[in-house]
């Protein structure tokens, strides 16, 4: 992997989670792989490691050989919680994320270690979104909506041609044999205004 595929990481987590800005999506990241480093030993956490942009290798890396104890799932999601200041279940969902996208990423022979090294639960959350490996798919960025000219035709402005907007539109209240719209509602039952 190369330092694209860091920023296509972080694109592919930022649109599932919805942050706000990469900064924010990158040290989300960052969290998640320090507490799942946590887990491994450095052996492992260097062979996983070489399949990954050097950045997040780095992380992974130093975590595993952190003397910090972490021994399941819990244990990471308390971690990414305490380390972003999010609720416990916000930082599931972003170790769950995280976890999904690296196993889009990541050959399938060493997700099936990695699975098979870390705690059945969160080795649990590595599988891909769609079920199986595979290559990922180039992420396109967005384009900006584009302005409508003015007098454009828009669902909002009714039949194209209309000049009665559907926005604007002022229905009828009553019905047509309604009380209200009738001046003298009991006119054929009343006594003083039968003919």
């Amino acid at each position: 992997m190369d330092e694209d595929d860091t920023l296509s990481i972080v694109a592919r987590v930022k649109e599932a989670l919805g942050m706000l800005s990469d900064d924010d999506t990158e040290r989300a990241i960052d969290a998640v792989l320090d507490a799942i480093g946590r887990l491994l030993t450095p052996d492992e956490a260097g062979s996983i490691a070489q399949h990954l942009p050097a950045r997040l290798a780095t992380i992974l890396v130093l975590a595993s050989e952190s003397t910090e104890a972490v021994d399941s799932e819990r244990d990471v999601v308390s971690l990414v919680a305490s380390r972003e200041g999010m609720p416990a279940s916000a930082a599931y969902e972003t170790v769950k994320v995280t976890c999904e996208v690296f196993a889009g990423y990541l050959p399938e022979d060493v997700v099936e270690r990695l699975q098979h090294d870390l705690p059945s639960e969160l080795a649990a959350l590595l599988v891909h979104p769609h079920g199986e490996w595979c290559v990922p798919e180039p992420v396109v960025p967005v384009s900006a909506p584009v302005r409508r000219r003015r007098g454009a035709t828009t669902l909002a402005s009714g039949r194209p041609g209309s000049s009665h907007p559907v926005s604007e539109s002022r229905p009828e209240r009553a019905h047509s044999n309604s009380v209200v719209r009738n001046p003298n509602p009991h006119g054929d039952t009343k006594l003083s205004s039968g003919r």
